[in-house]
């Protein structure tokens, strides 16, 4: 299920009939699902198969809102359901990849002490929506005056992108991001 893809119920619903037709007479004995989103499913995975075990590799130990994922909106602190809460009603595990959002900005705070510039790419999804978020947050902790920018390529070409880092001071640094589809970049 590629999330960028999906972004209103029709399409979600044409995915849903998609999996159904395709392994209505397949019961797979366990789930593998990649990312918090594929969980959008839940219910439906349960009705087709029963109760299979599913293992969801993740970045996030939590879920939102169905909406959240559909139409690309950061999930906030008070919509947020502890994953632990679904372990046993869905029979799920879950293999929790550890993004270290705070560890990275404290250590590149600590590497560059006068960093006055901190830009994050990310694409559209509901995870750099919500990193997003507590990236500005942890940096206002740490030191109110950086700047920052989120920068999103579904909003700009690549020309501009380019454009917009050239633009800044020449010296930058990258972080690993949560996929391939996305990167930090920290500038000062």
């Amino acid at each position: 299920m590629n999330t960028l893809m999906i972004d209103n119920d029709t399409i979600l619903g044409e995915f849903k009939n998609m999996i159904s037709q395709k392994y209505e007479h397949h019961r797979p004995r366990l789930l593998i699902l990649l990312g918090n989103p594929s969980l959008l499913l839940r219910d439906e995975y349960r009705e087709l198969w029963g109760d299979i075990p599913i293992v969801l590799c993740s970045e996030e130990k939590f879920i939102g809102p169905k909406d959240t994922y559909i139409y690309k909106q950061p999930v906030t602190q008070a919509e947020r359901v502890p994953i632990s809460q679904l372990a046993d009603p869905y029979n799920l595990v879950l293999l929790y990849s550890n993004l270290y959002l705070r560890e990275n900005i404290q250590l590149i705070s600590h590497i560059i002490p006068d960093m006055k510039k901190f830009i994050f790419i990310g694409d559209e999804r509901e995870i750099n929506q919500t990193n997003n978020l507590e990236i500005q947050t942890k940096l206002k902790a740490i030191n109110p005056n950086i700047e920052y920018q989120y920068i999103t390529p579904q909003k700009m070409t690549t020309n501009q992108l380019l454009d917009s880092l050239y633009h800044v001071d020449p010296e930058f640094y990258l972080l690993p991001g949560s996929t391939k589809r996305h990167l930090q970049v920290i500038l000062h």
